[in-house]
């Protein structure tokens, strides 16, 4: 890092072009709804001590429009998940098999599943389950 300071302010601002990329606005309006829509979630989990399991099996509901896992998958569920960048060019049979090795009922697991999820379905889930 030393060696940077040393260099001339014009080559800073050359490599840093390199370096930064702007990215888009959807992308970071996305970013920062799953910040503020993920605290409101907390909030909302504190309140209600509503545990990250319960969490965890709501979305996964969620992403399956309701139904139970046992009676299949639905086309939306497969549409969430494949925005997961692991799961990309891979069939749907490995990404059921992937996601019950990856998505283990955590907290981590949880916060992938809602950076997945598009600002649109967070609204949605946070208004079913503030319904619920």
């Amino acid at each position: 890092m030393d060696i940077i300071k040393k260099l001339p302010e014009e080559l800073k601002q050359y490599i840093l072009t390199f370096t930064y990329e702007v990215q888009s606005f959807p992308l970071l309006n996305d970013i920062r709804h799953y910040g503020t829509s993920r605290f409101l979630l907390q909030e909302y989990m504190q309140q209600f001590s509503y545990d990250h399991e319960q969490l965890y099996h709501d979305l996964i509901g969620f992403c399956n429009q309701r139904y139970k896992t046992k009676e299949g998958y639905r086309e939306i569920f497969f549409g969430v998940f494949l925005r997961f960048f692991s799961f990309k060019n891979i069939p749907r049979y490995s990404v059921l098999r992937l996601s019950v090795n990856i998505f283990n009922v955590t907290k981590r697991a949880n916060n992938i599943i809602w950076g997945l999820m598009t600002e649109d379905e967070r609204k949605t889930f946070m208004t079913q389950i503030a319904m619920s």
